[in-house]
């Protein structure tokens, strides 16, 4: 698995307005784990990165830091 960019598990916990908590609670983990997750010192299994792009909006590949396309869509200047 590629390393999380944990920056990004906290830069979209914070833009959804969402506690440690929260994230925890929905995840289905301890305040803890999403803490380490955020600091890099543990990265998310893939079922729980799934639930945290789901959680905030974005994709995995978003989280995993392999595209700046958060949603994973398509630029309106590139649709046709």
């Amino acid at each position: 698995m590629q390393s999380v960019r944990h920056r990004n598990i906290y830069s979209e916990r914070v833009r959804a307005s969402k506690s440690l908590e929260e994230v925890a609670s929905v995840v289905g983990v301890t305040k803890s784990a999403v803490i380490k997750w955020e600091a890099g010192v543990t990265e998310p299994s893939g079922a729980n990165l799934v639930r945290l792009a789901n959680l905030f909006g974005c994709t995995p590949d978003y989280l995993l830091d392999m595209t700046e396309e958060r949603t994973g869509q398509a630029a309106p200047s590139a649709r046709r």
